[in-house]
Parts: structure tokens; sequence; C-alpha cells
């Protein structure tokens, strides 16, 4: 697994279990992500990141279907950023008591 940068956030036990089964190419595919633009992915790159995404957060990548590529791309930099998995995320936020306005 590449050293992490001083900028990016901590990373959860559960991401890093997730980051530690990755093969070579998923982890290029991985890092690269943010580079990438949804709407000039190729469908062999498509493919190959709905599946990364179901491999590190399965309960997301079951959400999305492989060509909604946007939705895809935009839930691993979601865990890229946040340096958790997406479900964790989001189970987080639902746990927390919104006040109303």
């Amino acid at each position: 697994m590449p050293a992490a940068s001083s900028d990016s956030p901590t990373t959860s036990a559960a991401l890093a279990a997730a980051l530690d089964s990755l093969n070579d190419q998923q982890h290029a595919l991985y890092d690269t992500v943010s580079d990438l633009a949804s709407d000039s992915v190729e469908e062999a790159t498509a493919l190959a990141l709905h599946q990364l995404l179901l491999q590190m957060d399965p309960q997301i990548g079951a959400r999305w279907h492989w060509r909604d590529t946007r939705k895809v791309i935009r839930s691993l930099e979601v865990i890229k950023e946040n340096g958790c998995l997406a479900s964790e995320l989001y189970a987080e936020q639902s746990a927390s008591s919104s006040k109303p306005r």
C-alpha cells in the first residue's frame, strides 16, 4: 500500500482492510480516480471502477449500476477524501441527530 500523504485524512480500519485487499492494478485505478471525468470513461474502465467499488464497499457498490460512472466515481472520491468507506460515513450521518432549523 502506498504511503499516505500528510494532507490525507486518517484512514479507518475498514478502509485500510479494503485497501489491503486490492491488487496493484486496482490500487493504480483507485489512485487515479480523482483525475477521471465520468463522461469520458471507456466501458472497460467503467466496469473496472464499479468492480473496485464493489470490492471496497459492497453496500455502496450495490446501489449503483456499473454504467452510472458519475455516481461510481463520486463514491470512490468520497472514500478517498474522507478516509473511510462511504457506507461508514452515511451510517454516521444517519445516526447523528438532526436539529430543526
